[in-house]
């Protein structure tokens, strides 16, 4: 299964297909199986491009305007770090990645090369790679000499307390520890989403529809309801 959403992960230029990658790792963590992988591949082939489509993965997190969760885990340097004293009251943007994931490996080296600027900010960059083996990790980030403290969170601890249900997830926590927003990118006006004390502060973009701005009758808005209670449930 590992190979073939290898193989569809490379297809890049499909819409359809880059959702099925960033599904696939939404039932990586819930640990559904062959079953689940066949059931979310087969909505992504049902369903034509749509702006709708592109917000399927992208329906409101349920941690947003509340503190981020505190953590310890090991880091691929070795040694265990904890989250908030990373951190030292610094605002923060929390990446969960994987290098199995094509988004992830074109953020992680797009951050990789800005990370200055972010430093500059005073924006700490916590990287967590998720559910994977200390040396695929060390290899990845050797042969791509990302310069990062590496946060290793092999067993998946992190998925429920953050609502983890693809990769990449970005999690924007500001000053105080609150969580500001979390997305699939860094949108440009993250510096606004890191300063605002509301949530949920993304860019508009055109055409671009939400979850809650379905129609209630529609079959994606009420697809999203079954989804989420599934979820939920689980």
């Amino acid at each position: 299964m590992k190979n073939l959403i290898r193989v569809i992960s490379r297809l890049n230029g499909f819409f359809a297909l880059e959702r099925c990658s960033t599904a696939y790792g939404m039932f990586k963590f819930r640990k559904f199986g062959a079953f689940g992988f066949i059931v979310i591949f087969l909505v992504c082939l049902s369903f034509s491009p749509s702006p709708a489509m592109g917000q399927f993965f992208f329906m409101e997190n349920e941690q947003v305007g509340k503190p981020a969760e505190d953590f310890t885990l090991g880091t691929l340097s070795g040694g265990q770090k904890n989250f908030t004293e990373f951190r030292n009251g610094q605002k923060a943007i929390i990446v969960f990645w994987a290098t199995w994931c094509p988004h992830c490996r074109a953020q992680t080296k797009e951050l990789n090369k800005t990370k200055d600027g972010f430093v500059q900010k005073g924006i700490k960059l916590v990287l967590v790679d998720e559910g994977e083996k200390t040396s695929v990790v060390r290899q990845y980030v050797t042969k791509n000499k990302l310069d990062f403290i590496i946060f290793l969170d092999k067993d998946s601890s992190l998925a429920d307390p953050y609502g983890i249900v693809g990769l990449p997830t970005f999690v924007f926590v500001d000053k105080e520890g609150i969580i500001r927003d979390v997305t699939h990118g860094i949108p440009k006006n993250y510096e606004a989403i890191l300063s605002s004390k509301k949530v949920g502060v993304k860019d508009q973009k055109p055409n671009a529809v939400s979850a809650k701005e379905l129609p209630e009758n529609s079959i994606v808005s009420q697809f999203f309801e079954k989804l989420k209670s599934f979820f939920i449930k689980k």
